[in-house]
């Protein structure tokens, strides 16, 4: 009996699902060998963590020392650090960042070879970037959290704080990726991407959560950062973690996700652009 065209159809669809997700699934597991073979720079930033939250804790447990107040803008010490703590591992995962990677592959003509393989180059970047993250992630919470712990102790977390908090962690994490692509890819015009990358990375220092919780902003500061993706990249999955609300999750998701979409555009948009500057010779 002689397959329907929609069986036929349905076949090839799946047949054709299955073999991107085995490409984009080879690209993560590339990046996070890659990642693991210098696991002891990635230990070092783990250690870095560490130091930075021992820093804070010190700093913030001052200030509320010093106010004689056990919380300040709704936040405890212990919240506060964790705060810190969570937004940096976060942040600081996948090195180099795609920007620099990609602003090399312009700069080298090796882009123009890339392109004629057989996956989407924005998308094989983001899967290979999530798997260099991964192994810095794990390590990052391990020795922040540890440090956390011995100073401050332990905030009241919940299960579903955590799990939303993961949820709203891995839109950041696109987000931020898809704005860092953006900013390598206008590589085909300025060539030198760094100064714009070092501009994007202190918005995300010091209007990202950072170095100091947002809560601790004037409230018109906050009004504003609420509609800005700086504070909802990293700073919104560690505060759903940390001190989970409804109402300030589902509106951060939403902006998140808001977000997401402009910079998915902007990056697919650029790159169109950007082909048009490639000749590829010789196939």
């Amino acid at each position: 009996m002689r397959p329907s065209f929609e069986n036929t159809l349905e076949q090839n669809f799946e047949t054709t699902f299955l073999k991107k997700v085995a490409k984009y699934w080879a690209a993560l597991k590339i990046g996070y060998f890659n990642a693991t073979t210098y696991s002891w720079t990635i230990l070092a930033r783990g250690l870095t963590i560490a130091m930075r939250i021992w820093i804070y804790s010190q700093l913030y447990g001052a200030i509320f020392r010093t106010n004689a107040l056990p919380v300040i803008d709704g936040l405890s010490l212990t919240s506060a650090v964790w705060l810190i703590m969570l937004t940096q591992s976060f942040q600081n995962v996948a090195r180099p960042p795609v920007t620099f990677i990609v602003e090399q592959e312009v700069k080298n003509g090796d882009i123009a070879y890339t392109l004629n393989r057989p996956y989407s180059y924005i998308f094989y970047y983001y899967f290979n970037s999530i798997g260099r993250g991964l192994f810095a992630l794990m390590l990052n919470i391990v020795f922040g959290a540890a440090v956390a712990v011995w100073m401050v102790g332990v905030p009241g977390l919940t299960w579903e704080g955590l799990l939303l908090g993961l949820v709203s962690l891995m839109v950041g994490i696109y987000l931020d990726f898809m704005i860092m692509m953006s900013i390598g890819l206008s590589a085909f015009w300025i060539e030198e991407v760094r100064p714009l990358h070092w501009i994007y990375s202190k918005f995300i220092l010091v209007l990202g959560g950072m170095v100091v919780p947002v809560q601790f902003l004037p409230e018109a500061a906050r009004n504003i950062l609420n509609f800005l993706p700086f504070s909802n990249i990293f700073f919104l999955p560690a505060n759903t973690m940390v001190n989970f609300n409804w109402e300030s999750f589902c509106f951060g998701l939403m902006v998140q996700v808001c977000w997401a979409i402009i910079a998915t555009v902007t990056a697919f948009v650029i790159f169109k652009f950007a082909e048009k500057h490639i000749t590829v010779n010789g196939g």
